[in-house]
């Protein structure tokens, strides 16, 4: 999971904040109509991208993964990952 939220070798939230970054930056004058470069499209649909693979990853474990360890612990009379009211 660690990879997904992974992109160039940066994670994720340091690619969104190199993007903004640009766009604040001493290299961006207050005025200009230009819009994004095409690498700055691309770096945002790959963290697009990743971020959503990351959310149905998250999903998956909170649906499935997780309270199907839950049963087998309980089973092994073990305690479980998530308590009565977070089910």
């Amino acid at each position: 999971m660690t990879e997904i939220a992974r992109v160039g070798g940066r994670s994720a939230r340091s690619g969104a904040s190199r993007i903004m970054g640009n766009f604040s930056g001493s290299a961006v004058r207050m005025g200009t109509l230009e819009g994004p470069t095409v690498t700055q499209r691309e770096q945002l649909a790959e963290l697009k991208s990743n971020f959503l693979t990351a959310a149905q990853d998250l999903d998956e474990a909170r649906t499935g993964t997780i309270p199907a360890l839950d049963r087998q612990l309980r089973r092994a009379g073990l305690p479980t990952i998530l308590r009565e009211g977070q089910r």
